[in-house]
């Protein structure tokens, strides 16, 4: 059980004036397409990262993070320089960045969402900071307009060339719902997906040891290469007929066949309600 107000009060010494929180996700349709325009459904899940945050009045920002115990990172709004800090916390010294907040604040975060696993801990992260200090300094963003400077943060500040699947599904999935993002077209729909309801689960299957040259690193960055990495591909992957696929190689066709039962650990990954305010 996450407790970002636990972890706040034992390092900050007080109470924290506000608690929000955002879930990871599962994509179902849409690999490495929300980055090229493409089409995603992804839907969010039970583990989610929780932020508790309260504001200060000298203009610094303190983070803290349960998962990295002992270690506070300390800086200024009115200085925030993409790339610094360096490591997780850049993750959370961009969204007031992003959002154009120069207001110093306290921020403890503790989340379920495993790291480097496929499942969005990074725009969990940013979103649930995001919601915090939209709400405790007015700042008067709405949840599309959160996720789309979230993904800045994730682009501009961190450095990471990701799409902006992770911070949409996060912010705007409901309960009993996949959500269809048109990325092209900057336009979303609710998909009724409930899987629970006719006695199934869908597995999430940490996959990065099969990625070329991951070598267990996170999902970031593997994604780094494949972006433009074939000369004159398409900026988009809209009108790409079927002259532009590559043929199977027999060692890709031999590895078609599905996974023995004992191949893998997978976990369940459950829906759940949208990041929300406690």
């Amino acid at each position: 059980m996450i407790s970002a107000g636990g972890t706040f009060r034992r390092v900050f010494g007080y109470e924290a004036q506000g608690l929000w929180e955002a879930p990871g996700r599962v994509n179902l349709i849409g690999e490495h397409t929300d980055y090229n325009q493409g089409l995603v459904l992804p839907f969010a899940i039970a583990e989610r990262t929780e932020a508790a945050i309260s504001p200060r009045n000298d203009g610094h920002i303190r983070v803290c993070s349960e998962q990295n115990p002992g270690e506070v990172v300390e800086f200024k709004a009115s200085s925030l320089t993409p790339g610094l800090p360096s490591g997780w916390a850049a993750y959370v010294a961009g969204v007031p960045w992003a959002l154009e907040c120069d207001q110093g604040f306290d921020v403890a975060v503790d989340s379920s969402v495993p790291v480097g696993s496929g499942l969005s801990s990074s725009a969990a992260l940013m979103c649930a900071v995001g919601l915090g200090i939209n709400d405790l300094f007015d700042l008067g963003h709405d949840r599309r307009e959160i996720a789309r400077r979230t993904q800045s943060t994730e682009n501009d500040y961190v450095g990471a060339p990701t799409g902006g699947m992770d911070q949409i599904a996060s912010l705007l999935c409901t309960e009993g719902h996949a959500i269809l993002y048109d990325v092209r077209a900057d336009t979303t729909e609710l998909i009724p997906f409930d899987p629970g309801a006719h006695g199934l689960e869908v597995l999430a299957v940490d996959s990065r040891p099969c990625a070329p040259g991951s070598k267990g690193r996170s999902s970031v960055g593997w994604a780094r290469p494949c972006r433009g990495r074939v000369p004159g591909a398409p900026r988009g992957l809209r009108g790409v007929g079927p002259q532009a696929r590559r043929p199977i190689t027999p060692r890709c066709q031999r590895r078609r066949s599905p996974l023995g039962a004992g191949a893998a650990r997978p976990r369940a990954a459950r829906q759940t309600d949208p990041s929300h305010r406690h």
